[in-house]
């Protein structure tokens, strides 16, 4: 990791090399000692290669971006930098958001619009950048890797750019060119650095020139010598052969050599002068005749070295620059000769070469470095997690490379001189002489030639495959009987059931015939028969092994078929519609749509008129905004409020700190607006306090004049001082114009340190979108009641002129026994710095730096209890949590439409309520609105697609931060049970059943007399009582099903948490009601069985009697078959989002269930309400209840009318079960009841 001090980036490249590598590379070493940078590449598909800053890499899976950025994000990186996404796949592009760090990018190509980057045509050209038509044909033609047409490309690089804190361009023509196509971009131009390598002034060598072939006896070895002493002494020698060597001779930058091959004799002078050469060489140990080189050397005029030996002596003899040593000579007395021989020249060899202004070019490096540094001045390094996540899971191995054919290796190598082909080249030829090597032996040892042999193979080969085709075809044939099998048995299982009854007596007639077998067989096995028959015993147990792989298909088809009845139940009672539709809502659950709010924009000043409270009457709001110059903001921001805020009740007083320029003069035609100037500048806080002092009403808003509101701000600042007793300061959520999330509360760490929590992040990831406590709440959007502001004295003038005021305002009021919340439904849009700016070394943004050791001085016994930095962030920022818990249920809970939903709602409000940290995911993922937005409000964490694919994969990422685990519902629970405690050892599982399913579904089977679907009802059993053997604590709503388990599962921990009600205030009396009501979701197969029975058997005794009265019936989800059932006296109403009236206005509640199980939510909401109720023992069972006393109870047709006559005409019976229903809600089914269950659930567990 980082030293202590340093920070750590991650930059994103491909693994090309090119300019882009060479460009990373010199950016490493330009940061070193200033920071680490580890560099992330492609390795393969499914396959990154992290190479770090020490120096060690390790290959990683890239096969799950979040499971691999959870491993990057606790190795304490402070920034992102991304150079380039090739070799990458698409998810790549999530890695910002799902790391949360700040992040640049720099264009190295024309990624952003252009998929092939580099602006080509096929064949090589400049594509002209033709128009959207144009660019899609050339991708048709040459498609990229992620398969993206090009609209979807550029949207996904406008939105990575977009997203970026900088996106920096070499030159102002790239910059030009991306912005022709994403003006809305703020690009940098910052020119690449001049390269390390180059900043030191060449040494201008001596250019040795050699002509003609080069063997041994010609000096090849005498040449490789001085070249390597030449090296390895630093001197500045350059030697090169015009021809070719008679073996390999290692060249630049092995050694100072370069090769330029043969030649024809006529071109020799003409190449001799093209070298520019300083001296030539003849260091030939063999004894020349004559050397025809010579005569062209000797024309040249240039100085020649030569050995002293042969015809070279006489003919040197009379040249002036020749210099002849002996044959035998030494490396080092050739290599000092060489240098002699040459002529003087400016600069000589080994003197620096003229080159541009290189402290010049230094600083231009210096400057780049400090471009790269510039977001992180003054922050803190972070601190990696610790102990740090270990990357062993991830590791891979890297695909091997494709092997390049040897053609391509030669073109490469040898006629395009690229060393590494050359050097794969021979490896290969190694490797094909091995092989040739093994091939002559085997052909050797067979006698026969090696393609012989491979022809035979071949063959074979063939014959087999031939053989393995005939085979599976045999085995299709046979399993298309077996899935004819199947299906006969399928259709005579019926038939089979009885005769399995049949078998069963046979076979317990044949137990004694199979004892007095066995000795026969027994005596059989010892025979020579059965030792013969052997082979025909083994091709009998093939046949039954196939036959039982047909029995296992059968098997699995009736698995499938498990459930049919219940379709076919509801196909025969509700039609394929309703059917369709039950199918289609468990399969296509509401996706989340982001929501759409109006792009901040930056309008011209102009004239504006604000309808605020006047200024005869006492508003109830006082909006303050401090200004100083900034006016074009400032009037922003009043236009958004004027926008956005219903202002009748709002006062607002900007207060102009003095700016040079004053308020009043730049904001001409402002109207609305109480506008006061200090005669003195008094900085932030003092601006706050003048505006405080001059509020009148009762809630005081500090709002920064650099901001924009948003639709119902307001409106979500005083519901939490509505609905949260214990508030005494309410926050918003901060984002950027660019959309990304500016702040979700802020965090205080141990060292008084704060964090902008989910700074640069999605703001509506669900982490930061409930209703929460935070340690503090910026200052650019504060909510406080103004006779709380008055009691704390306001901001801490201790702070002047600014930061930390606000931290500090939270922790007093904490002090004071209120809370700080941070409420994420008001969303303020802030233009950060604007007033103050961001560089923490100058202005009043210094103070940040200063007043952060006040603010520890004061609060530093308050800030020992938090973690240290940047440690376990997800946990600190629920510090005070009491406990942590999720809830998985099927869909997206509708309180409004089910009782089950009621009832979890108010579990949930109630867990809050108690302290904890509580979460919900729908096993469906959906996102289904108003009803996320409600259990936010309401401070849940609510999960859903696409911030998390799965349940799953949300436990195997967070299950080790819970406590406690609740899963409802058996189908719901199961899934998760066998990886539920590696993913979460340390939650209690708790599993509420909502009620007893299978219970019910026997009460349903024993009702129609059907066998199938008892048969569904003993498999739903199976898998609930499974499911509660495998938790540690299973709930149920009633006595009756507590009893049911103690019998089934005696040794399982079974709790009672029913039905949540509070009693309603009283209603309307007898006489002021009528009519009968049944209120019930028809998703629930008994209200509908139930509303069918009560209209057909029961209603028509009813009406006969009463032909006046009225029967309403009202609930979600009505199937068409109900609605239809419309007649005298019945009104189908169906869905009604409000059923208060309803209820207050009938004058009995019907409940005529015939099966189910659990606890009745519609008679808990009947009876809470003053309503009486009629019911079947079905419907009031497991509830406490008094039949005649609490409620009026029948089951046979004709007794279940007359007591509707009989309570309808008594007013007397009638207020004595509404009296006595209400005093039941109030004994078994209060919030407080409910709290007493839930807070067992939520306390330590005992070790076990």
């Amino acid at each position: 990791m980082a030293p202590q001090g340093q920070h750590r980036f991650l930059w994103i490249t491909h693994a090309l090399g090119g300019g882009v590598e060479r460009h990373v590379a010199d950016l490493r070493a330009l940061l070193a000692g200033r920071a680490r940078v580890d560099v992330l590449r492609p390795a393969g598909a499914g396959v990154v290669r992290l190479e770090r800053a020490e120096g060690d890499e390790e290959v990683l899976s890239a096969k799950s971006w979040p499971r691999l950025a959870a491993a990057l994000a606790g190795q304490g990186y402070s920034r992102l930098h991304i150079h380039h996404v090739d070799g990458f796949g698409a998810d790549v592009l999530d890695l910002p958001g799902l790391l949360t760090l700040p992040y640049d990018v720099t264009l190295h190509d024309y990624l952003p619009y252009c998929p092939l980057y580099n602006l080509s045509t096929a064949d090589g050209g400049y594509c002209g950048e033709p128009d959207l038509a144009g660019c899609q044909r050339c991708q048709r033609e040459r498609p990229h890797a992620w398969g993206l047409p090009v609209p979807t490309w550029r949207a996904l690089m406008h939105r990575l750019l977009a997203d970026a804190d900088r996106v920096l361009a070499p030159s102002n023509f790239v910059a030009e060119r991306v912005l022709s196509h994403f003006p809305d971009l703020r690009i940098t131009v910052l020119a690449h650095p001049p390269r390390a390598e180059w900043l030191a002034a060449p040494v201008r060598s001596a250019r040795v020139l050699l002509l003609g072939g080069l063997s041994r006896i010609k000096g090849l070895e005498v040449l490789r010598r001085c070249a390597q002493a030449a090296r390895d002494q630093m001197l500045p020698l350059e030697f090169t052969l015009l021809g070719t060597p008679e073996s390999p001779i290692d060249e630049t930058p092995l050694l100072p050599i370069q090769l330029r091959g043969p030649y024809e004799d006529a071109e020799l002078p003409h190449r001799l002068a093209l070298e520019r050469a300083d001296v030539l060489w003849f260091p030939g140990p063999y004894p020349e005749t004559y050397a025809y080189t010579l005569d062209v050397a000797l024309a040249s005029g240039l100085p020649i070295v030569a050995s002293a030996r042969g015809a070279l002596i006489e003919r040197l003899a009379q040249h002036p620059g020749a210099h002849l040593l002996p044959a035998d000579s030494a490396a080092e007395v050739w290599n000092q000769a060489l240098l002699q021989a040459v002529r003087p020249h400016h600069p000589a060899p080994g003197e620096a070469e003229p080159w541009p202004d290189l402290p010049a070019q230094a600083r231009l490096r210096q400057a780049y470095a400090d471009k790269l540094m510039q977001p992180l001045a003054g922050c803190e390094p972070v601190v990696p997690q610790h102990p740090v996540p270990d990357l062993t899971p991830l590791r891979a191995m890297a695909p091997a490379g494709v092997d390049l054919p040897l053609q391509a290796l030669y073109d490469f190598g040898v006629r395009c001189g690229h060393r590494q082909a050359r050097e794969v080249l021979l490896q290969r030829l190694v490797a094909v002489e091995a092989q040739q090597d093994l091939l002559a032996r085997a052909s050797q040892a067979a006698g026969r030639p090696w393609h012989e042999l491979f022809e035979t193979y071949l063959h074979d080969l063939d014959a087999l495959r031939h053989e393995l085709g005939a085979a599976r075809e045999e085995f299709a044939e046979f399993q298309q009987r077996a899935r004819l099998q199947a299906q006969d048995a399928h259709a005579q299982l019926s038939a089979q059931q009885e005769e399995t009854r049949r078998v069963e007596r046979l076979l317990e007639s044949r137990g004694q015939d199979l004892v007095r077998s066995q000795a026969r067989i027994e005596a059989l096995e010892q025979s020579t028969s059965w030792r013969v028959t052997r082979p025909l015993r083994f091709v009998s147990r093939v046949f039954k092994a196939l036959r039982s792989r047909a029995g296992t298909v059968r098997r699995q088809g009736r698995r499938a078929l498990e459930r049919l009845p219940m379709m076919w139940r509801i196909l025969r009672t509700e039609g394929p519609v309703a059917l369709a539709r039950r199918i289609n809502d468990k399969l296509n659950a509401p996706v989340y749509q982001a929501p759409q709010r109006p792009a901040p924009a930056q309008a011209e000043i102009a004239p504006l008129s604000l309808a605020t409270c006047p200024a005869d009457r006492v508003p109830r709001y006082s909006i303050v905004i401090p200004v100083y110059e900034q006016h074009l903001y400032t009037f922003n921001c009043l236009k958004s409020l004027g926008e956005h805020t219903d202002l009748s009740d709002v006062e607002i007083i900007v207060v102009d700190d003095a700016s040079p320029n004053p308020a009043a003069q730049a904001l001409p035609g402002l109207q609305g607006v109480r506008l006061v100037r200090n005669p003195q500048n008094l900085g932030f806080i003092g601006s706050c306090h003048h505006g405080a002092d001059l509020a009148r009403g009762d809630m005081l808003i500090m709002l920064n004049n650099d901001t924009q509101v948003t639709p119902g701000w307001l409106a979500a600042l005083q519901w939490v001082f509505d609905t949260r007793s214990d508030a005494g300061l309410v926050g918003a959520r901060l984002v950027y114009p660019n959309g990304t999330l500016q702040e979700a509360g802020g965090i205080l760490w141990q060292d008084g340190s704060a964090w902008n929590w989910g700074r640069g992040d999605d703001p509506e990831r669900p982490i930061y979108n409930y209703l929460r406590e935070a340690d503090y709440c910026s200052g650019a959007c504060l909510a406080i009641m103004r006779n709380d502001w008055v009691a704390l004295g306001g901001f801490d003038r201790a702070y002047m002129p600014a930061y930390y005021e606000d931290t500090d305002l939270a922790f007093r009021v904490r002090a004071a026994g209120q809370r700080v919340y941070y409420q994420p439904q008001c969303t303020i849009v802030h233009y950060e710095g604007i007033s103050s700016g961001t560089d923490e070394t100058q202005g009043v943004k210094r103070h940040q730096v200063i007043n952060k050791e006040v603010f520890f001085k004061r609060w530093e016994g308050v800030l020992k209890h938090h973690r240290l930095n940047g440690v376990e962030p997800q946990r600190e920022v629920d510090r005070d949590a009491r406990a942590r818990v999720l809830v998985v249920e099927a869909c997206m809970i509708t309180p409004d439409q089910d009782s089950g939903s009621v009832r979890m709602l108010a579990m949930l409000e109630l867990l809050v309520e108690q302290g904890c940290k509580v979460s919900f995911v729908a096993d469906n993922l959906e996102c289904r609105q108003p009803y996320v937005a409600q259990l936010q409000r309401a401070g849940v964490e609510v999960w859903f697609g696409p911030y998390v694919s799965s349940v799953a994969e949300l436990l195997e990422q967070r299950g080790k931060l819970y406590d406690t685990i609740l899963f409802c519902r058996h189908y719901i629970a199961a899934p998760y049970m066998s990886r539920i405690r590696e993913w979460a050892p340390q939650a209690r599982i708790v599993f509420d059943t909502v009620d007893l399913h299978y219970l019910r579904e026997q009460r349903l089977a024993e009702l129609e007399n059907s066998s199938a679907l008892m048969g569904t009802a003993l498999k739903t059993r199976e898998q609930e009582l499974g499911v509660i053997r495998a938790c540690d604590v299973t709930l149920v709503v009633s006595p009756v099903e507590l009893g049911v388990l103690a019998q089934e599962v005696p040794g399982a921990d079974v709790r009672i948490l029913s039905n949540i009600h509070e009693v309603e205030p009283a209603g309307p009396t007898y006489a002021e009601r009528e009519g009968l009501l049944f209120i019930g979701g028809f998703r629930h197969p008994p209200n509908i069985d139930a509303v069918e029975w009560f209209l057909s058997e029961v209603w028509p005794r009813v009406h006969a009697r009463l032909p006046e009265l009225v029967f309403t019936v009202v609930g979600s989800h009505m199937p068409a078959r109900i609605q239809a059932l419309t007649g005298p006296g019945v009104n189908i109403v169906g869905y009604v989002e409000d059923v208060d009236p309803l209820i207050a206005r009938a004058r009995i509640s019907v409940a005529p269930l015939r099966y189910g199980a659990g606890v009745k939510g519609k008679v808990n909401q009947a009876m809470a309400h003053g309503l009486p109720v009629v019911a079947t023992g079905v419907a009031s069972e497991g509830m406490g209840l008094r039949p005649g006393v609490d409620l009026l109870v029948a089951d046979d047709p004709q007794d279940y009318a007359d007591e509707i006559v009989r309570l309808y005409g008594d007013e007397a019976l009638w207020n004595s079960l509404a009296a006595n229903g209400r005093a039941n809600i109030q004994r078994h089914f209060s919030r407080a009841n409910a709290a007493k269950t839930l807070a067992g659930l939520v306390a330590p567990r005992t070790p076990h």
